[in-house]
C-alpha cells in the first residue's frame, strides 16, 4: 500500500517543473525579464521548492506528518528565509513561532488588498521582528526595503505584481498544509491522509498555475 501511495504521490511533482530559462518562442505565457545572476537565483529557489515538496511526499509515505508539517512551515512556508536567519540567530522558537503568526496575517491581509510591492512585505517583517524581539536582525532595519533587500530574497522587486501575488499565495498554502498536518495524531487515518494530499495538491496547482501564465526570458 505505501508503494502505490508513494506512486501516487510522485505524479504531483510533475507540477512543479522548474520554470523555462530559454526563450521557447509565443506560448501564450507572460514573459519576466531579470538579469542573469537574478535568474539564475530563482531558478534555483524554484529547484529548491520541488525538493521540498519531495521531501513531504516522502514523510508522507512514511506517515511522518510531523515532518510534513516542518518542511512546509520551514522550507516553504511564509518568510521561510528569515525563519532560518532567526534559528542561526539563536532566537527562541515561542519567538519565531510569533514572528511567523505576525507574518502569515500580514502576509494575507496585503493578498486580500490586492498584494503590494516584496519592499512592503520586507519593512513589514522588519517591523514585526522589532516588535516581537524589540530590536532589529541584521539586514532588517525599519526602512531597509527601500533599499536592495539583504539576504531575504527580494525576488518581488522584479516580478509583476500578478506573479509576486501568486507567489505569496503560494507560501500561505505552504503553511495550510502545516496546519492541516498537525492535525493529525499517533495513529493516522485514511482520510487524514486524504487532507494532507488534498493540500500538497492545492501547492502543486499554484505551481501550475504560476507555470502557464509565466516564463522567464
Amino acid at each position: 500500500m505505501k508503494r502505490k501511495l508513494m506512486a501516487g504521490l510522485a505524479v504531483l511533482t510533475l507540477f512543479a517543473a522548474p520554470a523555462v530559462a530559454q526563450d521557447a518562442g509565443d506560448d501564450g505565457r507572460t514573459p519576466v525579464q531579470m538579469e542573469p545572476q537574478m535568474q539564475q537565483k530563482f531558478l534555483a529557489m524554484m529547484r529548491g521548492f520541488l525538493d521540498s515538496i519531495d521531501d513531504m511526499m516522502s514523510a508522507l509515505a512514511e506517515g511522518d506528518f510531523k515532518e510534513v508539517a516542518r518542511v512546509a512551515e520551514d522550507d516553504l512556508g511564509p518568510a521561510h528565509e528569515l525563519m532560518n536567519k532567526l534559528r542561526a540567530a539563536k532566537v527562541p522558537e515561542e519567538k519565531i513561532a510569533e514572528i511567523r503568526k505576525l507574518v502569515r496575517k500580514r502576509m494575507a491581509a496585503m493578498i486580500e488588498q490586492g498584494g503590494g510591492d516584496s519592499n512592503q512585505m520586507h519593512m513589514g517583517m522588519g517591523r514585526i521582528v522589532m516588535q516581537v524581539l524589540g530590536k532589529p536582525l541584521p539586514g532588517m532595519q525599519m526602512g531597509a526595503g527601500k533599499k536592495k533587500p539583504q539576504g531575504f530574497g527580494g525576488f518581488g522587486r522584479v516580478l509583476p505584481p500578478e506573479m509576486h501575488q501568486m507567489g505569496m499565495q503560494t507560501h500561505l498554502v505552504a503553511a495550510k498544509i502545516a496546519d492541516v498536518a498537525k492535525t493529525v495524531g499517533d495513529k493516522p487515518t485514511a482520510e487524514d491522509y486524504r487532507k494532507v494530499v488534498e493540500a500538497i495538491g492545492e501547492l502543486t496547482g499554484q505551481c501550475r498555475a504560476c507555470h502557464a501564465a509565466w516564463r522567464l526570458r
